[in-house]
């Protein structure tokens, strides 16, 4: 049987080493030339090093870089800039937000989903192996086997939201790969279940040792996300569970912060930025030097990237020395999330999207830490660069990842050694408890029970209008349909760019009409009516097709519409 993802698996181990700590003792005894199975497996704390590898392949490679934030693309939230949306080297990367076009050849699509492989692939083995090993340390035997059901379990997870049936890797022998072709899709939500319930089970509660670590509270976040998500012609969907889940991490050791830009802001002296707070229950770990991240480069404006208003004050400073505001324009926010509910915003553009309704209300706190409006740097006003025509560099744009330790004139005491937009080193909080909250409100109105549901609504947004909602904005009993409705505005105005919007239309059967309402290129391709259900997956990679034979023999082995 073929390896999955043309990743055979001693070189997807190899990858996971390649980005494992470089001081630890076993990559400085071990040349990654003549890297073997055998030397990497050789005692429980080899597969240590295996499963930190794990931890780095996961922030570098699946979320760190431009593939991290694909996902983002063709939701209501954000849509391509013109100039990327016009000028693609992938010439299918214009159907991620157009619903046309993304095709099975496409680079970015292949790679993608490459990267969940070299994910699952180590932890596989890892699960396969480390049993003979637990005899040395059954703690630290039974935490390495927590977190590599969590990473498989997390990455499958992923993979079947975004391209349906997938294979299933469970290594029962060394020389064992199962499921080497796309399964059905009960076998693989029942897959992701059971390794997130048991990363659940046997997770430690606490990562203050080391923050980086996945904890029995995210696995539970994971599994009740899962039990939401899961299609329904599956019959596994089940908002039971998931309240259950979600209810066992509502017990104290998660609390919202004060105040919402903490979550996020470091140019803000007054209020300091908060990574690893309590808010947070799965954060990826960056830094400005041997781990950064791409966030602030992919949602920053190309206007500050290369051009300058002359006119400035110091006509000698080039924002390409060191602008933490400037970017490359993959993503920019939709007018649904950049107006507020009367379809205005303090930048007065796009001029022919004054009007449409967007999700802020007056007072709401979270829309100037979410978004920039203001684009000036130094005194100076960025305009469109001229590379590609684009206007919309100079519209509103995220605000979210910037990280001003890496402009050029930071004055923080732990300002960048490395003053590049590019190496952004905050962290990521994959899942932070409002999150959770909103999830569980949701369980609560699908279970009938939509009193309580607004309570755990008006929890986050009174936080969001600094401690309490002005009168006429807190949330009361309202239909079922209502709060289905409204809660997703209110996810979108709490979570907004943080990735996890695609995934939410899908689950909640909103994708076709949201996006074609408010995604500029997906509207001037489909109409409101909407793009055709098949093309809410991705393309199963036609280099995997080819690779696979698992998967080139299935009938079906490429989605629908493709």
């Amino acid at each position: 049987m073929k390896t999955i993802s043309k990743l055979p698996i001693a070189g997807a181990i190899a990858l996971a080493l390649a980005g494992a700590t470089a001081c630890s003792d076993f990559l400085d005894e071990q040349s990654m030339v003549a890297f073997t199975e055998e030397t990497a497996y050789g005692d429980l704390s080899s597969v240590a090093v295996v499963v930190d590898g794990i931890y780095r392949t996961f922030a570098n490679d699946t979320r760190g870089g431009d593939a991290g934030f694909l996902v983002q693309l063709g939701s209501d939230e954000s849509q391509q800039g013109a100039g990327q949306f016009g000028g693609a080297d992938d010439p299918g990367q214009p159907g991620y937000d157009r619903y046309e076009g993304l095709i099975a050849t496409s680079s970015r699509n292949s790679n993608f989903w490459k990267k969940h492989w070299q994910v699952i692939v180590p932890a596989a083995k890892v699960l396969a192996l480390l049993p003979q090993f637990e005899s040395e340390n059954p703690e630290a035997a039974r935490r390495l086997m927590g977190e590599a059901h969590f990473f498989r379990g997390l990455a499958t997870f992923y993979l079947t939201m975004y391209w349906g049936r997938v294979p299933i890797v469970d290594i029962t022998s060394e020389a064992t790969v199962s499921g080497g072709g796309r399964q059905a899709l009960p076998d693989v939500w029942d897959y992701v279940f059971r390794d997130l319930q048991y990363a659940a089970d046997n997770l430690p509660d606490d990562n203050t040792d080391d923050p980086k670590r996945a904890t029995s509270g995210a696995a539970w976040a994971m599994l009740g996300k899962a039990y939401m998500s899961a299609p329904e012609e599956t019959g596994l969907r089940n908002f039971t569970k998931a309240k259950e889940c979600f209810e066992k991490i509502m017990d104290g050791r998660y609390t919202l912060l004060p105040q919402f830009s903490a979550l996020f802001l470091n140019d803000n002296k007054e209020i300091p930025y908060i990574p690893n707070s309590k808010e947070s229950i799965f954060e990826i770990q960056y830094n400005n030097t041997d781990l950064y991240n791409r966030y602030m480069w992919e949602f920053g404006t190309r206007a500050a990237t290369e051009y300058l208003d002359l006119e400035g004050p110091d006509p000698t400073i080039k924002v390409n020395d060191g602008a933490y505001i400037a970017g490359y324009d993959l993503h920019i926010p939709t007018a649904y999330t950049r107006n507020d509910t009367e379809g205005n915003n303090p930048m007065g553009e796009p001029k022919d999207q004054i009007g449409v309704p967007g999700i802020w209300e007056a007072g709401d706190q979270r829309r100037e830490v979410s978004l920039r409006y203001d684009l000036s740097w130094r005194g100076q006003s960025p305009k469109p660069s001229g590379w590609s025509g684009a206007t919309d560099e100079t519209w509103p744009h995220v605000r979210k990842y910037e990280d001003y330790r890496t402009d050029k004139y930071c004055d923080l005491p732990d300002a960048s050694p490395i003053r590049r937009t590019f190496q952004s080193g905050k962290n990521f909080p994959m899942i932070r408890y409002a999150d959770i909250l909103l999830l569980y409100a949701e369980c609560l109105n699908e279970l009938g029970d939509g009193g309580n549901a607004v309570k755990y609504v008006n929890d986050v947004r009174n936080r969001a209008f600094g401690g309490a909602q002005p009168a006429g904005l807190a949330w009361s009993a309202m239909s079922q349909d209502e709060f289905r409705e409204k809660i997703m505005d209110e996810r979108s105005r709490e979570l907004c760019f943080e990735s996890w919007r695609r995934v939410d239309l899908i689950r909640t059967g909103q994708i076709t009409r949201r996006v074609c309402k408010y995604n500029r290129w997906a509207k001037a391709q489909w109409g409101e009516a909407g793009f055709p259900a098949a093309r809410i997956l991705y393309p199963i990679p036609q280099d995997e097709i080819n690779s696979n034979d698992d998967i080139a023999s299935d009938p079906e082995a490429q989605n629908p519409g493709y």
